[in-house]
């Protein structure tokens, strides 16, 4: 059964309410003529080119007529490039990807029978290699997910449905067995040294070899997936602003920033600058919107952490104690933690009540931990401050705390400490154990 979710309100003095997940600026930008939005025909993806200092668009043309590439240059967007398509199956495109190595944009694209997979020039578009789509999809409409792997020096593909796996060595594509279902978009994982590829219900690994399912669904409607090779992650477009992907330990994603109504409602797409770390965010125009381009850059990292304190005391299942949380406190980022063992099978049959405090050796005159025995709890220690309690719901055997976290950076590498007080009738005099104390560093990562 899945705990009561209760969550403590404010921290340390710090109004939380509605406040965004971020930890850095969004600024617009100049964005003239940013390119229209004319439906799902074609994946529209961006890519920045950094040894020529932009962003390069591919978007679809009015009724999936052909593609059209623009460029910008921080100040406007221009057309560079425009393709008619030939009568017969609708052309798809995968997003697109930066090859590191060659430094150039490249893509990869389809009508049904064949896969081309093209680097983009000044002058356009430029055919690297092909193959044969297995199984052909007549129709048209072909899934295309794209990654570079620059570790093994590989670009990898995904195509068709169910979905086949490409390599392309700097010479030929090359079979490499199944995909992972239908994928629509790829990206570089650093963390694990892999690429990553979602689909429309999880998120898969590629060792070179085969294709792992993570079991991590995506992030709302997951639009691009981006390398970001200077904050060692993947970010991705969504429904809510952007996400970033968690690989190691639990895998999942989280939050990375809440854009709420601050950008336009169009599709939005991503890309990183790899030598700075910027993340730009176009929004097409769309639906007579005009849509709009966007810098969104970090704050430098600060590790946040969630350590053990101090030893609570026993009560009829052992000690209570707080699991290893999924992410650590983040600038303003709701903290989960979760209480293992606490006592009563039925849903909040066991008060629970969580305690937070600022990491100070003292309360009230009084050192810390304070002793509990004085007040019939013999063995049981207060290690946090009570400046803020809040009951928690339970069942089995389980509590759970969502913390919001300060959105002012301020509180970056501030210290806390959190602690739980159950109540458990005739187990001692006072009838209340205490669990393990912990201490947490609000960070940026």
């Amino acid at each position: 059964m899945k705990p009561t979710t209760t969550a403590c309100a404010a921290l340390l003095g710090h109004a939380l309410a509605a406040l965004p997940a971020q930890t850095g600026t969004l600024t617009t930008m100049p964005s003239g003529g940013t390119p229209q939005y004319y439906g799902p025909s074609l994946r529209a993806s961006v890519a920045f080119d950094g040894p020529r200092n932009r962003l390069v668009l591919l978007n679809s043309l009015l009724l999936g007529a052909g593609t059209a590439t623009y460029e910008y240059d921080f100040t406007s967007w221009t057309l560079r490039s425009q393709l008619g398509a030939p009568p017969g199956p609708q052309t798809t495109a995968s997003n697109l990807a930066y090859d590191e190595v060659r430094q150039r944009c490249l893509v990869a694209t389809s009508t049904g029978f064949t896969v081309y997979l093209s680097a983009w020039t000044p002058g356009g578009w430029q055919v690297l290699a092909s193959v044969p789509l297995q199984p052909a999809m007549p129709a048209g409409g072909v899934p295309l997910a794209l990654a570079r792997d620059p570790l093994r020096d590989r670009t990898v593909l995904v195509a068709g449905s169910p979905g086949s796996t490409y390599e392309y060595d700097g010479a030929q594509l090359l079979a490499s067995g199944p995909g992972p279902g239908v994928a629509g978009t790829a990206a570089f994982d650093p963390a694990r040294g892999q690429v990553i590829a979602t689909t429309y219900n999880s998120t898969w690994v590629y060792d070179g070899t085969g294709w792992t399912d993570l079991r991590a669904g995506p992030y709302g409607s997951t639009l691009q997936l981006a390398h970001d090779p200077v904050g060692g992650r993947v970010l991705a477009t969504c429904d809510v602003g952007l996400a970033e992907w968690q690989s190691l330990g639990w895998a999942h994603w989280r939050d990375a920033l809440l854009l709420g109504g601050s950008l336009p409602d169009a599709p939005r797409l991503l890309a990183v600058d790899p030598a700075t770390g910027d993340v730009w965010i176009v929004a097409l125009a769309y639906n007579g919107a005009p849509g709009g381009t966007f810098r969104y850059r970090e704050l430098p990292p600060v590790p946040g952490g969630f350590t053990f304190l101090g030893a609570g005391c026993s009560g009829p299942l052992g000690t209570p104690g707080w699991a290893p949380p999924g992410d650590p406190p983040r600038l303003g980022r709701p903290f989960y933690s979760a209480l293992h063992f606490v006592p009563g099978g039925a849903p909040n049959a066991t008060p629970v009540v969580v305690v937070v405090g600022l990491d100070v050796p003292a309360w009230g005159g009084q050192p810390l931990p304070l002793s509990l025995a004085p007040f019939g709890a013999p063995g049981c220690r207060l290690f946090a401050e009570p400046a803020f309690a809040m009951p928690l719901g339970t069942a089995t055997n389980l509590a759970l705390c969502v913390l919001p976290m300060p959105a002012d950076t301020n509180a970056l590498g501030l210290r806390f400490r959190m602690q739980a007080i159950l109540w458990v009738p005739g187990w001692n005099a006072l009838g209340a154990i205490a669990s393990d104390a912990m201490t947490g560093t609000i960070g940026t990562r």
